[in-house]
């Protein structure tokens, strides 16, 4: 509809209200075959959409605070298991171990929707979700051609998503946003104001969601949301679809406006992080006497000297003992990164101990460090080769 404003018609009979058909024209009329009340309304679609919009764009950007088994160095709360830093924090990652079996579970900082694949794979579960919009989404997913989601999962922004194994190995984690099914979320988000959440349920019936899901070729458009707000008016019905049936004729602006938002949103649409299994003692450290590493305890700083780097940079490390093994922080104020250190292990003088970074500017996520007295500095490396890094730190206190 070109107007912008709808006018129609609701009637109620016997405490039942229904949306009575609309006679094309200037003027508002109806048709009805019985005598009740009834009352003219004036719909402003050009209003609605940019109300829509508006939702829809907070919706899409906005965050969440993470779960309470999230860890943000990585290592879950039994120390059997490592995740690597995820970029830009789009996802919240637990996982949780017995013996060989372990489950990985992924709640989503993102108002997209994700998919989620493992290398090797897992076994992942289809999100149980009470949300209308979402519920098309998951209907789509899950009546999909197995050719397109086997071995996959689905992250939808506001439900936890969850993969198993009964074979615990080093696993590579890829979360990539399905701009499908992206849009097919949207669409619904655009008119389920209109129909209750409590119909979630019969969005398994929604084989237009699916339709749209396998026949789409992946590019961003208008015309998907607006055909997955046509869908939810087909499977919702009566009044409510006559009104959704308004907003996509008459929505143009809306349906452009957010393939734009979806776009934005969008930037950041690939990560891929690791889920490792690890001995206990590597995250607690070895036993070690205090006597043996008294002389470095305490904060060193310096410059340090890596060949393969493109800048000059120094840290800022603390080393403390906890009265069982050595723990401690690590600073990198030029690359603006920052993270614990763990697992302690002696090796004759040297101090094996493993450095993780939770706050990531610009550098390695995972390194290994040893440090040993040199005099009254303590000396500094990592890596190997051309990726070597070496320093010579100076007490602070």
């Amino acid at each position: 509809m070109a107007n912008e404003k709808a006018n129609f018609v609701l009637t109620e009979t016997d405490g039942e209200v229904e949306l009575l058909p609309r006679i094309p024209g200037q003027r508002l009329a109806t048709e009805t075959t019985h005598l009740s009340t009834f009352w003219p309304v004036v719909f402003d679609v050009n209003r609605y959409g940019a109300y829509a919009g508006d939702a829809i764009g907070t919706a899409l950007n906005i965050s969440s605070e993470p779960p309470s088994c999230y860890r943000g160095d990585g290592v879950n709360a039994a120390g059997s298991a490592r995740v690597s830093k995820v970029a830009g924090n789009v996802l919240y990652p637990c996982i949780e171990t017995n013996g060989s079996d372990a489950e990985l579970s992924l709640q989503s900082n993102s108002g997209l929707t994700w998919t989620v694949a493992t290398d090797p794979q897992w076994r992942p579960m289809l999100p149980t979700t009470f949300k209308l919009s979402s519920a098309v989404t998951a209907s789509a997913w899950g009546n999909a051609d197995p050719a397109l989601t086997r071995g996959a999962a689905l992250l939808l922004p506001e439900a936890t998503t969850i993969l198993t194994t009964d074979s615990f190995v080093a696993t590579e984690v890829k979360a990539v946003v399905n701009p499908v099914l992206s849009q097919i979320r949207t669409g619904a988000l655009a008119v389920d104001i209109f129909g209750p959440d409590q119909i979630a349920k019969n969005m398994t019936k929604a084989s237009c969601a699916t339709d749209l899901l396998q026949s789409s070729t992946g590019t961003i458009a208008a015309a998907v949301m607006q055909s997955a707000a046509s869908c939810v008016g087909s499977v919702v019905g009566g009044s409510a679809a006559e009104v959704i049936g308004i907003v996509v004729d008459g929505g143009g602006a809306l349906w452009t406006q957010l393939e734009g938002i979806v776009r934005t949103a969008s930037m950041t649409d690939d990560v891929t992080f690791q889920v490792t299994p690890t001995d206990s003692t590597d995250r607690v450290g070895a036993e070690i006497d205090r006597a043996l590493v008294e002389p470095m305890l305490g904060t060193w700083t310096g410059p340090v000297d890596q060949p393969s780097s493109s800048r000059d940079y120094s840290t800022v490390l603390t080393l403390r003992h906890d009265g069982r093994t050595v723990v401690g922080t690590v600073e990198y104020p030029e690359l603006r990164c920052s993270g614990t250190l763990h697992g302690a292990q002696m090796a004759g003088d040297v101090l094996k101990i493993h450095e993780t970074i939770t706050v990531n500017g610009q550098c390695v996520e995972e390194v290994d460090l040893e440090l040993r007295m040199d005099g009254d500095k303590l000396a500094y490396r990592f890596g190997s080769g051309r990726g070597i890094g070496t320093a010579s730190l100076s007490r602070v206190r």
